[in-house]
């Protein structure tokens, strides 16, 4: 066989690129889609692709990135494949252009590697919102070492990782958008350290495990709101306590046993709304004493809190 051979077609399936095992070029996208019963361990090896990297609807055990391509001009999903149960590898990726998925994989218990990405998106449009990290519906996942170079992103999105302990960002120090971290099972919060730039929102909601959010010490401001709900166990907030703004609303809403909240005390200015609402364990001098101190451009609601 040749060392190599390239194949510009627009995109490509799996065909033509794994019966054919000398293809180390596509200039288009690679797509292996709808295949439910190809059940096999495969490990791409493509030295360049010119478009998205897609793997979704197929039978697929185990999916290793080694040897990839260091920059993917579009996105890389890795979604809706019922059998698969490992993704690792990718380590040589630097880059991805759009969005990085990985989600709906219901078996799926490793996501290991990407240890060089440094950058995910970073088109420089602000209407662009194709350049997230987003990690979601992954029930089953309990290993997540990967990441641990990542640097820079548009935004983050983790929603129903039900089995996963911890999520740590180690380097991250800049998300241009948004920063959601929903329903999920995380009871450590403390891998956001080298973050210093949010330009949108902050969200920790549904994070039933979480007793302490720690971490966010970086942070100077919000650039819009920072909400903090609907998290069962959650007792303390000491993260954030250098944040001395937040451009849109700051939200305290439906947690049961939230009595400590001394990471919010720098806050001083608001420029939504303020809602501590429903929180019974939250003393209300705690709760004056923020509505006291904060300037709020938005409303003001404070209802349902502790005696």
């Amino acid at each position: 066989q040749p060392a190599s051979s390239a194949a510009d077609a627009t995109e490509m399936t799996y065909l033509e690129v794994f019966t054919g095992a000398s293809v180390t070029e596509v200039g288009g996208g690679l797509r292996l889609e709808a295949l439910p019963s190809w059940q096999a361990d495969i490990r791409l090896g493509l030295a360049r692709v010119g478009g998205d990297v897609t793997i979704s609807g197929t039978g697929l055990l185990a999916v290793d990135g080694t040897g990839l391509v260091t920059q993917i001009p579009g996105g890389l999903q890795i979604a809706d494949n019922d059998g698969l149960e490992r993704v690792t590898g990718f380590d040589s990726l630097v880059r991805v252009e759009r969005e990085l998925r990985v989600a709906a994989n219901p078996h799926q218990t490793v996501l290991s590697g990407f240890s060089g990405l440094r950058e995910i998106g970073l088109s420089g449009d602000a209407e662009d919102e194709t350049d997230t990290l987003r990690l979601g519906f992954l029930p089953a996942l309990v290993t997540l070492d990967a990441f641990g170079a990542l640097e820079h992103v548009g935004a983050v999105s983790v929603l129903g990782l039900d089995a996963l302990p911890r999520l740590d960002l180690p380097v991250l120090h800049t998300v241009e958008r948004d920063l959601m971290l929903r329903a999920s099972g995380l009871d450590q919060l403390d891998g956001f350290g080298a973050l210093i730039h949010i330009g949108g929102s902050i969200a920790l909601t549904g994070l039933n495990e979480l007793s302490l959010v720690d971490g966010f010490g970086g942070l100077d401001g919000i650039g819009g709101d920072l909400e903090l709900a609907r998290s069962a166990r959650l007792v303390t907030v000491s993260g954030f306590d250098r944040v001395t703004a937040v451009a849109g609303s700051l939200v305290l809403e439906d947690q049961a046993v939230l009595a400590v909240v001394v990471g919010l005390d720098a806050i001083e200015q608001v420029g939504g709304d303020l809602v501590i609402r429903d929180n019974p364990s939250l003393l209300l001098e705690t709760v004056d004493a923020m509505v006291a101190r904060i300037e709020t451009a938005g409303d003001v609601v404070v209802e349902g809190n502790g005696g």
